[in-house]
């Protein structure tokens, strides 16, 4: 179970990946691809979404029975 520390720690890495995305990896990507993303959605929801997949997978995977019950 992620407890609130937890949820504020992944919150703030996801903000910063978010920014550093925005800073790095767009002007990248822009240049090397030709993707211009006008509206900021991969730096936005895209990358910070990835981390919350990953995330919650890493959650479920370390789930017990004493922490969650039978059901």
């Amino acid at each position: 179970m992620v407890r609130p520390w937890g949820a504020v720690l992944i919150g703030a890495i996801a903000g910063l990946i978010s920014t550093c995305g925005y800073r790095y990896l767009t002007p990248l990507l822009n240049s090397k691809i030709k993707l211009h993303d006008t509206c900021g959605v991969h730096n936005l929801h895209g990358m910070p979404g990835i981390l919350g997949a990953v995330a919650g997978a890493v959650a479920a995977g370390f789930a017990t029975v004493d922490v969650y019950g039978y059901r």
